[in-house]
């Protein structure tokens, strides 16, 4: 009999753990269906991201270079003859601003360059930034730097210290 009862108990160990096995198949089912949503989600949300990310690092970018050419400027007094590459030469600027070639070409988190010169009014400093790979949202970057130039202004609109040309956004500091 307890031969039998030994079977018995074989059996439904038997039972059991194909059951559990059949538990551990679910929770890694539904383990994958959540890693896969998840993917789903990033990737829906990756270009609004990248789009901050970007604007958030261009912004860092030209008040660093509004920073130096100040710096740069000291007791001169107007910003004639200073461009970029004088800049960059200089060491005013780091690479990840001035690129290997040290001119600020391609440079910028949109694949575009940055510039620097003197304005209408020498005593005053415009820096352009272009955005080539992302044309479609040169109006939001313009708003964004928008309250860093002289003016202070909210916005790109009506704002005489900024100017947006195509893919090309110029503020005066």
């Amino acid at each position: 009999m307890e031969f039998l009862m030994s079977i018995s108990n074989q059996e439904n160990n038997v039972f059991f753990k194909n059951k559990q096995r059949g538990a551990a198949m679910t929770d890694q089912a539904l383990a994958l269906g959540v890693v896969v949503l998840s993917i789903l989600v990033v990737l829906a949300l990756w270009s609004p991201i990248q789009f901050a990310y970007r604007k958030i690092v261009t912004t860092m970018h030209v008040g660093e270079i509004v920073k130096q050419a100040n710096e740069w400027k000291k007791l001169k007094p107007t910003f004639d003859n200073l461009n970029i590459s004088t800049l960059c030469s200089e060491s005013y600027l780091n690479e990840t601003i001035c690129g290997p070639a040290g001119n600020a070409v391609g440079t910028n988190p949109f694949g575009g360059n940055y510039t620097v010169g003197p304005n209408a009014n020498p005593g005053l400093l415009n820096v352009s930034m272009s955005m080539p790979q992302d044309s479609t949202r040169v109006t939001d970057m313009a708003d964004s730097l928008a309250s860093g130039t002289r003016s202070r202004c909210t916005s790109r609109n009506s704002c005489s210290t900024l100017t947006v040309a195509g893919t090309t956004i110029t503020g005066t500091y």
